[in-house]
């Protein structure tokens, strides 16, 4: 019965990741929708993350789990929170600069920093594989930002990098964080940050903006329920296949991104953009491919 039990559960385990991961890459285009309608990234956030601190709550609670923070979470969880908060703002702020395509390319670059971030502590080894892979990305956002070079926002650009460098550093020190708590409580803590965080922004500043058109609305309206829905799957998702198998699936959401931008927003992309983005998106998921199967290291 196990036997049989087994690959079922991996098949809607795999389901639920596709799910999971639909609904958080179409996250970035709705966003652009809500501030083409009068939002703005702080407003969007505010609501979004309080709305996920209320989700993993309730979760929390229906399934009976501990919301306790033991000590040795309290600091990853603290930095984890921190980064995420700037990289969220920083990567849903490039969209007002640059191209949803082209923010999402460079976001989606985040597990090349993280296998940098493995170089520099020496859990992984520089190769001729691993700087194929680096090599591929680097060519690829070449290829996806070259047609449109001379007319690029380079601080849009820049935000996105930092929405990379924001979601790398949130998986590093959150996978410090599990370590030693339950994977709920530590993000509903991160999110509990996240949310007081853009609050404290939100009014001290008195930034709100909500949407004044429909599609204003409608673009709020699904980028929040996009993250909770895709939130909640990814937690439904991982009790029935494994992180590496989630891991290496969740790398569709940068093609949801990029074709609901098409047909969302009307962007499009010529020949050599396809082109380049297909190449960062392959060198992303060998990357993921790279960390799920490390080579195995020679110590002496």
């Amino acid at each position: 019965m196990n036997a049989r039990s087994e690959p079922t559960s991996g098949l809607s385990g795999l389901f639920f990741v596709l799910c999971s991961a639909t609904s958080l890459g179409a996250i970035t285009p709705f966003a652009r929708l809500a501030y083409d309608g009068g939002a703005n990234p702080t407003t969007l956030l505010a609501i979004r993350f309080t709305s996920t601190v209320v989700l993993l709550f309730l979760i929390l609670k229906l399934t009976r789990g501990m919301l306790r923070l033991p000590r040795a979470s309290i600091k990853p969880v603290l930095i984890s929170g921190f980064v995420w908060l700037i990289g969220s703002f920083a990567y849903l702020s490039s969209i007002l600069y640059i191209p949803v395509s082209l923010a999402v390319l460079c976001f989606y670059t985040f597990p090349l920093v993280i296998l940098a971030y493995s170089l520099i502590r020496r859990e992984s080894k520089l190769s001729f594989r691993l700087s194929a892979i680096y090599l591929g990305a680097f060519t690829g956002l070449v290829m996806a930002i070259g047609p449109v070079l001379d007319e690029i926002n380079y601080v849009g650009l820049f935000l996105a990098l930092i929405g990379s460098l924001g979601v790398a550093g949130n998986m590093i020190f959150g996978a410090l964080a599990v370590r030693h708590c339950n994977p709920i409580a530590a993000s509903l803590y991160t999110s509990l940050l996240q949310a007081v965080g853009t609050l404290i922004v939100l009014f001290g500043l008195g930034n709100i903006a909500l949407p004044v058109t429909d599609s204003g609305w409608e673009g709020l309206t699904f980028a929040t329920l996009f993250y909770a829905l895709g939130i909640t799957l990814m937690f439904v998702a991982l009790v029935r296949i494994s992180a590496v198998k989630a891991a290496i699936t969740y790398n569709i959401e940068p093609l949801i991104s990029i074709l609901l931008a098409i047909l969302l927003l009307g962007e499009r992309l010529t020949a050599l953009q396809w082109v380049g983005a297909s190449t960062v998106i392959t060198a992303i998921i060998v990357a993921a491919l790279f960390r799920s199967n490390p080579p195995p290291s020679h110590k002496e």
